[in-house]
């Protein structure tokens, strides 16, 4: 069974982008801890809006595309 989930967020300004690194620990913690790993490669972000400052985030030690 293949799943497909999406996490997403408005993010304006560098305390958002923090709040947001902050989550995506959180959310890779409990994977761990739940034995329910992630694909890292399939990880990407995406960015909207012209203005957007396109941010970069990671899962662990990855930077994600």
């Amino acid at each position: 069974m293949q799943m497909t989930q999406k996490f997403f967020g408005v993010v304006n300004s560098i305390e958002e982008h923090a709040g947001m690194q902050l989550d995506l620990n959180k959310l890779l913690s409990w994977s761990k801890e739940w034995q329910m790993l992630f694909n890292m490669e399939k990880c990407k972000v995406m960015h909207f809006g012209r203005r957007n400052a396109g941010y970069n985030y990671q899962l662990g030690s990855k930077s994600l595309d």
